[in-house]
């Protein structure tokens, strides 16, 4: 006779000590007098009593599987250590760092663990990823089943024998520690407004103000306002209402808020050529350059007092 912890008659037969459990795709309880096969397996347990003794109880649904693994923050990220969230089909226990891996699929990252697994309950546990040492690198939590994750009945992650629950396609991080620079910066005068365009070597945001440039004149060269647009790798700046006579240069600010997708700050910029700006004669500056000044000059004088004595 078989019952469930309630004291429900499950099975009645003359079951002799011979007795046993099969379940491979169903049940089967065999004995000495017959055979009774069906739908569902049977788990031992101490939940129900076979003659008095420790027996089985019925098995409620299917195995336990991983639903999803996914970031709990930002794809790219520079941080020292990440979060995923593991889902799984339905309650579990038995679930510590030993049921997962850390997987390297690209980069230069090295010594990546598994640090912390949230409480061992329900349906949903954090898993806490140190990102190692290196520069850059994608990474990934992966489940190794090796039966110890089980429901409530005792079914084991993707049912019996290791392995068949595994998981491995679950979301990653792209751990970026590399810094954004500015490599490139062109401009030229166009009207009153110089116009520039400012290069990276990556995706960049917070490039957007007045406070992220460092325009520098020269000479008596003045100016009003300074705009940004495009990105996120090359964006235009216009210096606006230029004037006087002298030139301009740009570079971008490492003191600013510019930063990459990864929250690494702006670590250094080009300052562009300098843009001619108004019109100046050129200063002389040396014996030669001195001479050819002044013998314009007297070319000049020369020529003016012929016609004058001529008229």
């Amino acid at each position: 006779m078989l019952h469930d912890s309630s004291g429900n008659t499950l099975w009645q037969d003359a079951v002799t000590s011979g007795g046993h459990v099969a379940a491979s795709g169903g049940y089967t309880l065999t004995g000495a007098v017959g055979e009774v096969s069906g739908p569902l397996s049977l788990m031992p347990t101490t939940d129900a009593l076979f003659h008095g003794i420790p027996g089985p109880i019925w098995r409620s649904g299917p195995a336990p599987l991983v639903y999803a693994i996914t970031r709990v923050g930002a794809e790219r990220t520079n941080a020292s250590s990440v979060q995923f969230t593991v889902t799984f089909t339905k309650a579990v226990t038995g679930v510590d760092t030993t049921d997962f891996i850390v997987t390297v699929s690209s980069g230069t990252l090295s010594g990546c663990e598994i640090t912390e697994v949230s409480s061992d309950s329900g349906m949903i546990r954090t898993v806490t990823v140190s990102t190692g040492t290196g520069d850059y690198g994608t990474i990934r939590l992966d489940v190794v089943d090796d039966d110890t994750i089980q429901d409530a009945s005792f079914v084991p992650l993707g049912d019996a024998g290791a392995g068949n629950g595994n998981f491995a396609t679950g979301e990653s991080y792209e751990v970026d520690r590399t810094a954004p620079h500015a490599v490139a910066i062109t401009g030229a005068l166009v009207g009153s407004t110089v116009a520039f365009s400012v290069t990276f070597d990556e995706e960049v945001e917070g490039f957007d103000a007045s406070s992220d440039l460092v325009i520098t004149p020269s000479g008596s060269v003045t100016w009003s306002t300074a705009s940004i647009s495009g990105g996120p790798v090359v964006y235009d700046v216009n210096v606006s209402d230029v004037a006087g006579a002298g030139t301009m240069t740009l570079a971008a600010s490492t003191a600013s808020d510019v930063m990459d997708l990864a929250d690494n700050p702006l670590a250094s910029s080009v300052t562009s050529a300098p843009v001619t700006i108004g019109a100046s004669l050129p200063v002389a500056t040396s014996p030669g350059l001195i001479l050819m000044a002044a013998t314009v000059a007297l070319t000049g004088a020369w020529a003016t007092r012929k016609r004058k004595s001529h008229s």
